[in-house]
C-alpha cells in the first residue's frame, strides 16, 4: 500500500462514529508520513548500494595494496640480495688485485735482485779482467825488459869480441833453455796467464793451472810457445785462448781424456 492508496481508500459508514472530515485528514497526514517514509527507505537502499560499491572499490584496493605490498617486499629482497653479492664481489676484486698487485710486486723484486747480482756478477769479473790486465802488463814489461837486457848482452858480446854482424849470423842456434815442444803436444800452465778469447767476444779469460793446452809451435830461437787452449764458457759454449809464453812457463800434460758419446751416456 502507498499513500495515496490510504488517501483514496473510502472508509464505511457508522453511527456515532469519527468525524469525517478529521479522519480524512488524519489519513492525510498518515498517508504524507508513509511516503516520507517510503522515500528515506529508498535513499536508505540506493546509500546502502552506494556503500557496498564503495567497499568493494576500496577491498579491490586494498588487494591491489596487498600485491604492491608483496611485490615491494620481493624487490626489497631482491635488491638486498643484489647488494650482499655486489659487496662480495667487491671484496673478491679487491682482494684479487691485492694479490696481483703482491705477485707483481716480488716479481719486480726479483728481477731488480737479478739484475743487480748480474751487474755485481758483470762488475767482479771485470775487476778481475782490470787486475789480470795489470798483472799481464807487469809481465809484459818485465819479459820485454828481460828482452832488451839479453840483446844488449848480446851486441855488446859481438862488439867486444870484434865479430862481424855476418859471423853472427853464421853462429849456430842456441837451444832452448828448457823443454823442447813439438806441435800437438799437450801443455800446462805452471802459473795462471791472462789471454784473450778468440773471436768477437774480445774478452779476457785467465787460464788456470789445471787447464791443458796443445801446442802449435815452438820458436826455440826465442823460447816461445804457442799453445792453444779450449775452454766451455756456460752459456757462449766452447771457446779458444791462444797464448804465446816462454817454454819455462810450461810443462807437459797427458792428453785429456774424449768426452763420452752422449747418446750412450743417454
Amino acid at each position: 500500500m502507498v499513500g495515496h492508496d490510504v488517501f483514496e481508500r473510502d472508509l464505511p459508514r457508522a453511527l456515532r462514529g469519527y468525524e469525517p472530515e478529521a479522519v480524512r485528514e488524519l489519513l492525510a497526514e498518515l498517508a504524507t508520513n508513509y511516503a516520507v517514509l517510503l522515500r528515506e527507505r529508498d535513499d536508505e537502499r540506493d546509500r546502502a548500494s552506494l556503500l557496498e560499491l564503495e567497499l568493494k572499490a576500496q577491498a579491490e584496493r586494498a588487494r591491489e595494496l596487498a600485491a604492491e605490498l608483496e611485490q615491494y617486499h620481493a624487490s626489497e629482497e631482491l635488491i638486498h640480495e643484489t647488494l650482499v653479492t655486489a659487496q662480495k664481489t667487491a671484496s673478491e676484486l679487491r682482494d684479487a688485485a691485492k694479490r696481483s698487485a703482491s705477485v707483481s710486486l716480488r716479481k719486480a723484486r726479483s728481477q731488480a735482485d737479478r739484475i743487480i747480482e748480474k751487474a755485481e756478477r758483470r762488475r767482479t769479473r771485470l775487476e778481475a779482467e782490470i787486475h789480470a790486465l795489470e798483472r799481464l802488463a807487469a809481465e809484459n814489461r818485465a819479459e820485454v825488459a828481460a828482452l832488451l837486457r839479453s840483446l844488449l848482452v848480446q851486441v855488446t858480446a859481438a862488439r867486444d869480441s870484434g865479430g862481424s854482424r855476418a859471423d853472427m849470423e853464421s853462429r849456430p842456434v842456441a837451444e832452448p833453455r828448457g823443454q823442447r815442444f813439438n806441435p800437438a803436444d799437450h801443455v800446462r800452465l805452471t802459473e795462471p796467464t791472462l789471454g784473450m778469447l778468440e773471436g768477437a767476444s774480445r774478452e779476457f779469460w785467465e787460464v788456470s793451472t789445471s787447464e791443458i793446452g796443445q801446442v802449435v809451435d815452438h820458436d826455440v830461437t826465442s823460447d816461445l810457445v804457442d799453445v792453444i787452449f779450449e775452454h766451455n764458457s756456460g752459456e757462449n759454449g766452447s771457446q779458444v785462448t791462444r797464448l804465446v809464453v816462454e817454454a819455462a812457463r810450461l810443462e807437459g800434460a797427458e792428453r785429456p781424456p774424449a768426452p763420452a758419446d752422449a747418446s750412450i751416456a743417454s
